[in-house]
């Protein structure tokens, strides 16, 4: 489906940044059908501009996540621990450029994401490790102490939206498909997920997005949802609900 970007004003990466610089944000997660993001969109465009670099609006993403023995970044995720990790390197596919990035909960149980630049595809290796551990750490005061291998590969085609005041971001991303040692899974044709990132979880695209009737769809981390859709998970029930609306069986 069209989503007609060419109704927002374009914005390069570098004002993005500036604008909406977020490390510690509070998230909310929607699983969108397209038509009703079409229709978010003609209110949008009021108040938001779109990344765009070189007259290109959407860009392809591939994640590698990695986890431990007993996958304790899903454990923990899926028991709403507050102290928990997630830790991927993100490959950002059309620039050509990749970076190591450690995902924490923090106070009030606001997201935290450290990131360090990589060579371009580059792997996680001694000084990445050490650059978790310290960010581990920081937060927690405590060591960390999992042995991370690579766990499940994550790739699509992401928009990003800007506030053009209140530091408010919102991530679209579509033809999310999951990939590992069990094979391969792919959301449904026509759904997106939606992640809108601001101070308090109740900005402007929250507000749109529930006039259009949806709703925040807990339990919707790509991860945690990739991991319950290759079925690599004893339990997988709270993310169940979030895999029917992508059309994904585990």
């Amino acid at each position: 489906m069209d989503l007609r970007l060419d109704r927002f004003a374009g914005i390069g990466l570098a004002e993005l940044d500036e604008r909406a610089k977020l490390d510690e944000r509070t998230d909310q997660k929607y699983v969108v059908p397209e038509t009703a993001l079409a229709a978010a969109f003609d209110d949008l465009a009021e108040d938001f501009d779109v990344l765009d670099i070189a007259g290109r609006r959407s860009f392809a993403y591939d994640s590698i996540y990695f986890d431990g023995p007993g996958l304790p970044s899903f454990v923990h995720h899926r028991q709403g621990r507050r102290i928990r990790f997630k830790v991927r390197i993100r490959n950002y596919v059309d620039a050509g450029a990749s970076f190591l990035e450690v995902k924490l909960k923090g106070k009030r149980r606001a997201t935290v994401k450290r990131r360090l630049a990589l060579a371009p595809g580059g792997a996680l290796d001694a000084a990445g490790l050490a650059f978790i551990e310290g960010a581990y750490a920081a937060l927690y005061g405590r060591d960390f102490d999992c042995d991370l291998v690579p766990s499940l590969r994550v790739g699509y085609h992401r928009t990003t939206l800007v506030a053009r005041a209140g530091g408010e971001r919102i991530t679209i991303d579509r033809e999310v498909a999951f990939a590992g040692d069990a094979g391969l899974v792919a959301a449904r044709p026509g759904v997106a997920i939606v992640e809108t990132k601001s101070h308090n979880g109740r900005g402007l695209a929250d507000q749109v997005l529930r006039r259009l009737h949806q709703r925040p769809v807990a339990h919707c981390s790509k991860y945690c949802v990739g991991v319950s859709a290759l079925g690599r998970a004893d339990h997988d029930g709270p993310f169940r609900p979030a895999m029917t609306l992508l059309g994904i069986r585990g």
